[in-house]
């Protein structure tokens, strides 16, 4: 069957949501995996104190799961809230899944509880309205007497 009305985003016809899901998340990952590498090149060359290494890694999965989020909401027909949340999801799973299969366990208090919190916000953040137009120009335009009526 034929998809009724497919939108179209600025990249061509939209994609499927798996589809578009994976690769945000493959996008999360990998722009974690750099961002981590950054890191730890900035703490070794001294740049970047030791205390703020817990805050800096937050940050940068928080933003790892908006590129990713923000990655998979142009290239899918879903709402773009649920998508991007869903991409975050996805994003937490993988590194729950890596933090059980490398240290057979995740520490909650700790830095994983910080970790996955991110990247919740991460998502929620990069699904959240950005466009451009004013917020009351619908109000007015109902509002707006048309030439030849009455106002109310």
């Amino acid at each position: 069957m034929m998809e009724k009305n497919p939108k179209n985003t600025a990249r061509g016809p939209a994609k499927s949501t798996p589809a578009a899901l994976a690769g945000g998340t493959a996008v999360s990952l990998a722009a974690y995996v750099l961002l981590q590498l950054l890191l730890a090149f900035l703490t070794v060359r001294s740049v970047l104190p030791e205390k703020a290494l817990l805050q800096a890694q937050a940050v940068s999965c928080g933003l790892a799961a908006l590129l990713g989020g923000l990655f998979a909401a142009r290239r899918t027909g879903m709402n773009v809230l649920s998508t991007t949340v869903a991409t975050a999801c996805c994003f937490v799973a993988v590194m729950l899944l890596v933090g059980f299969l490398v240290y057979d366990r995740v520490v909650w208090n700790g830095q994983s509880g910080h970790l996955l919190l991110a990247a919740a916000c991460g998502g929620v953040l990069a699904g959240l309205p950005v466009s451009g137009k004013k917020r009351g120009s619908r109000a007015r335009k109902r509002n707006r007497v048309m030439p030849g009526r009455k106002s109310r």
